[in-house]
């Protein structure tokens, strides 16, 4: 899908969660773990970051910091691609792959990055998992864009879609209704010109708009020949439609309807692109982008996912909030406990969490890397959500690495409760330990 020979392009760096960005002359590559930058493209990328923190909370996305006399952005569990507008693409892959010191380590990261996405549906793509997942050296940037083309020439094999839109014009003959009031306000020299309004069938829908918008941002962004190529073409069939105005309410006044199903996986790659692109605040109207995932998210949803697959003989719902912790003598309830995952088996119930975070089976001495508050938060499900069960078996899933590759021996609470600690294979999609606990 995406042709290996491209045009000269902009620096394109990467960088694990919780890598570093720092200070430099120019772009450079220092490690996995660490990227450097020009001053502009520095604190434009620290104010883009600022700018997409949507909760007043920083600190979910970066910390700034000072390592070595530098300040530096220390990111945090996010992964995806922040462009500047000097045209630098950075890359933030996924954690897993921290320690690999192999020269396609960056390959198997973003491999791994967008099969999740695409597993998790949180990325829409008709034919990405054969040729996008093996393109390892194609930038994040260009597999997005290539999958968006990819749905946008699937709308108009199928065609596009008009719609009746109320037209006003000034003519002299009469088609549709006559504006009365405004044709009795004209002088005696235009009542030969009416003022008409009438209904013409019409391309110019928001559905169509939003896809002109994002089909120029993307011409505009590509290096790739062939993503270019395609771009243009697709460019042809939106001549007669109006790009944009107003992203935020063109994509709320989408139609969802079952004439409009071929446009649904198109219209939330404009949601992707259009809305996650500013202008930048060093360069004017210079458009830049950003598109990143909170990777606890992505994973929790991925294992939700394969789960309900793996398992059909079982009923998995997502982010319970039936039980809270504590009732007051009046019968309020509160804090309400909402796990990732309540799985009703054949013959028994089972809460699981999700944890985007790398153990180590071997350290004892800190406990294998778990967090003192998820073993409490695990005890609360139990006592809560499995009060009823005379067994209660609670999960913790974490992603397996070379360094946890097997489930820890269990953790009993009590006679009843106990946790299982296993890791879930994203290369292979098991997940050994669990179809025990399941059974």
């Amino acid at each position: 899908m995406l042709a290996r020979k491209r045009q000269p392009s902009p620096s394109v760096l990467s960088v694990r969660e919780y890598g570093v960005i720092a200070r430099g002359s120019q772009p450079r590559q220092v490690s996995a773990r660490e990227i450097e930058l020009p001053d502009k493209d520095f604190e434009e990328l620290k104010a883009r970051l600022l700018q997409l923190d949507t909760d007043d909370d920083a600190d979910r996305i970066f910390q700034v910091a000072i390592l070595h006399g530098r300040e530096v952005l220390r990111l945090r569990s996010y992964a995806g691609i922040v462009q500047t507008s000097s045209g630098i693409q950075v890359e933030i892959l996924p954690k897993l792959y921290a320690a690999n010191t192999c020269e396609d380590s960056a390959g198997h990261a973003r491999s791994l990055l967008l099969k999740m996405l695409i597993g998790c549906g949180l990325v829409p793509a008709r034919r990405l998992g054969a040729a996008g997942l093996s393109s390892e050296q194609v930038p994040l940037l260009e597999v997005f864009i290539a999958a968006f083309l990819e749905e946008v020439n699937h709308v108009v094999k199928r065609g596009i879609r008009s719609d009746y839109l109320l037209q006003t014009v000034e003519s002299a003959f009469v088609k549709g209704k006559v504006m009365v009031s405004r044709q009795m306000r004209k002088g005696p020299a235009k009542q030969n010109i009416f003022s008409l309004e009438h209904d013409e069938y019409l391309p110019d829908r928001s559905e169509n708009r939003l896809l002109h918008s994002a089909l120029r941002f993307v011409l505009s962004a590509t290096r790739e020949t062939e993503n270019q190529r395609l771009a243009r073409e697709l460019l042809f069939a939106f001549d007669d439609v109006a790009e944009s105005r107003d992203v935020r309410q063109d994509l709320a006044s989408c139609d969802t309807g079952r004439l409009m199903a071929h446009y649904s996986a198109a219209i939330r790659w404009c949601a992707i692109l259009l809305s996650r692109k500013a202008p930048s605040p060093t360069a004017g109207a210079h458009q830049t982008l950003s598109i990143l995932f909170p990777m606890e998210v992505v994973f929790e949803r991925y294992v939700a996912r394969w789960m309900k697959h793996a398992f059909p003989q079982t009923h998995v719902t997502t982010q319970a909030a039936s039980e809270y912790l504590a009732t007051q003598t009046n019968g309020k309830k509160w804090f309400r406990l909402k796990p990732d995952l309540l799985i009703a088996g054949p013959t028994r119930k089972v809460v699981a969490d999700t944890k985007w975070k790398l153990l180590d089976q071997h350290d004892r001495a800190n406990r294998f890397g778990i967090a003192q508050s998820d073993i409490y938060q695990m005890y609360a499900y139990a006592k809560k959500y499995l009060a009823e069960e005379a067994f209660a078996p609670v999960v913790l899933i974490y992603p397996r690495t070379d360094a946890f590759s097997e489930p820890l021996e269990t953790f009993d609470y009590d006679e009843r409760a106990r946790l299982f600690v296993v890791p879930f294979d994203l290369e292979n999609d098991c997940c050994p330990g669990l179809q025990e606990v399941i059974r």
